[in-house]
């Protein structure tokens, strides 16, 4: 265990119990009717409250700017195109998730404990036609700003359109009345924010239900790759991912097929630990075969 982790550990609460002390003492003095040691409790407390006070405001500061800015000059762009033969019965549409570098940006769930980096999807415009897709996509979407966003990932996101099929990764869950859901929505962002929630515990049921009344519908996300700042090999230029449809048996009772694309493979073949490889910032071009690889059991 690191002495930085102790200190972020115990700081917070030698503060609290400071503070705690200190107001004992301040009521006692007050009982008392100790002026001098009132004075000199009540400055030790307004010292002591100095520290949070200056964290929340920096925190105030910093999430008044966690909202990226479009970036109305992005040059940093490459086309994303390739197979997709499931658009009878699925839209879909390329995106880029965006992550905040910033950790003054990120979310605080307590003094000095930082709950995790911001992101942000951006979706561009895709063609899905006869079997083939196309869109161009554009690393630089978002200026940096203080927060210094960049890309971060590139994900087909896929939603059903009809009763004929559902995908595996689709999630239904409930959300907050005001909460309006769109490509570009990210369920991990409205998940910590407490905008939805996925289940209801039975003892919280009655509770959550007035709270997230709305259901609400996202789409799948098929990782095609890691953004990179590496120069691109042959091998980046070309991603396999294999899809499977299966039955079951378990969707509002009755039998529905579901598809699932989750098995990516590279240009010789291999499959790709966790389906993730680099897409340089300088590729022109990366092609995505999204190959129907029929029943699965």
């Amino acid at each position: 265990m690191s002495l930085v982790f102790l200190f972020y550990l115990l700081f917070p609460i030698a503060l609290i119990i400071s503070i705690i002390v200190s107001i004992v003492m301040l009521i006692n003095a007050i009982l008392k009717n100790n002026t001098k040691k009132i004075k000199k409790m009540a400055l030790i407390i307004a010292l002591l409250l100095t520290p949070i006070a200056y964290h929340y405001a920096k925190i105030a500061f910093y999430n008044s700017n966690s909202t990226p800015d479009i970036n109305p000059h992005s040059t940093l762009k490459m086309r994303v195109y390739g197979d997709y033969p499931f658009e009878k019965d699925t839209n879909m549409k390329i995106g880029i998730r965006f992550k905040s570098n910033n950790i003054n940006c990120n979310r605080d769930k307590w003094l000095l404990d930082n709950g995790g980096s911001r992101h942000k999807i951006k979706t561009f415009p895709t063609t899905v036609k006869n079997g083939k897709f196309e869109s161009i996509v554009y690393f630089d979407s978002y200026l940096p700003g203080i927060c210094r966003w960049e890309a971060e990932e590139i994900y087909a996101y896929m939603q059903s359109k009809n009763d004929n099929i559902e995908l595996a990764g689709e999630m239904l869950v409930n959300a907050k009345k005001d909460v309006t859901v769109s490509w570009d929505s990210d369920w991990r962002e409205l998940a910590l924010e407490r905008q939805i929630i996925f289940s209801f515990p039975l003892r919280d049921k009655s509770k959550n239900e007035k709270l997230f009344p709305k259901k609400v519908n996202f789409p799948d996300e098929a990782n095609i790759g890691f953004v990179s700042q590496k120069a691109p090999t042959e091998k980046d230029k070309l991603l396999y991912i294999n899809c499977f449809k299966k039955k079951d048996d378990n969707v509002n009772f009755k039998t529905k097929t579901i598809l699932e694309c989750n098995e990516f493979y590279s240009i010789n073949g291999e499959k790709l630990v966790n389906g993730l490889k680099n897409i340089s910032t300088t590729q022109k071009e990366v092609q995505v075969k999204f190959l129907d690889k029929g029943w699965k059991e």
